[in-house]
Parts: structure tokens; C-alpha cells; sequence
């Protein structure tokens, strides 16, 4: 996959894919790198839990690309890019959202059995998070 430079990424590079899934006794849904992931998975994590109403993410990653799963409940998707967003409504397991690096993600839970997955083409580093939006828009070039 080419790489956009971080001030060209936009929100129409988030894409939703979606995922097969096969019904049977319960559902069976899979991710295979490349398929639909569009990067090799280098970390996965689930968050549950969250109360009814809550917001999280509410950050970007300078080089870290991820993909959300809404595994049971609803997940409102906010993505925004300092120009332009987009919001992603994701009710079941049968989509798969691409969110690329230097690309704001809020995520409110709407339902307390949210299970939202998370994989990741980065593991975990905390330099690679952008938390504060006036920083996000600075590094994207954006007047805030």
C-alpha cells in the first residue's frame, strides 16, 4: 500500500469493508492481513464495557494505521482530518473500518454491550499518539 504523506491523508481515505461472515450455530467473522486489513497486523486489542454515551479514541497516531470491528452493540465512528469528517455508524461485525494514521478518531459508545476490536500495524507506543486536537491541526497544517 502507498504511503500518503500525513498532511495529504483525508477522511476519504477511511474506508468501511466489508467482512464475510458465515451463520451457522452463532456467527463466524474473520480478518486475514490484506484481506480486507490493508496492513500487515502487528497488534489486536478489544475495549468493552464503556458506559452508554462515553467517548474514546478522541486522538490520531502519526504513523500507527488501525482497523475497528464492532464485535456486538453500536459504535459511532467520528473521523475527522482538520478540514473535512465523516461519521461511520458500525452495528455489527459484517464491517470493518480503515482508519489511516494522522486521521482524528472519536468513538462513542452508544449501547453498554459494545465490544469494539482493534487491529493495528503498530504495537503499542505512546510517542505515536497526537491527544491534543490544536496539535493534531498544527502537524496537519491546519490554522486552528
Amino acid at each position: 500500500m502507498a504511503t500518503i504523506p500525513p498532511t495529504q491523508v483525508s477522511v476519504e481515505h477511511v474506508k468501511a469493508y466489508p467482512l464475510k461472515m458465515f451463520h451457522a450455530e452463532g456467527t463466524l467473522v474473520f480478518v486475514e492481513n490484506h484481506r480486507p486489513v490493508p496492513f500487515t497486523i502487528a497488534r489486536v486489542f478489544g475495549v468493552s464495557g464503556v458506559t452508554p454515551g462515553a467517548l474514546r479514541g478522541d486522538h490520531a497516531h502519526k504513523e500507527c494505521n488501525q482497523a475497528l470491528i464492532c464485535m456486538n452493540g453500536t459504535c459511532e465512528v467520528e473521523c475527522r482530518d482538520g478540514r473535512a469528517s465523516k461519521v461511520f455508524r458500525l452495528t455489527d461485525p459484517g464491517t470493518l473500518l480503515y482508519v489511516p494514521a494522522m486521521i482524528w478518531a472519536s468513538e462513542k459508545y452508544e449501547t453498554s454491550d459494545t465490544v469494539l476490536v482493534v487491529l493495528a500495524d503498530q504495537k503499542y507506543d505512546n510517542a505515536d499518539y497526537i491527544r491534543e486536537y490544536d496539535e493534531y491541526l498544527r502537524l496537519r497544517g491546519v490554522p486552528s
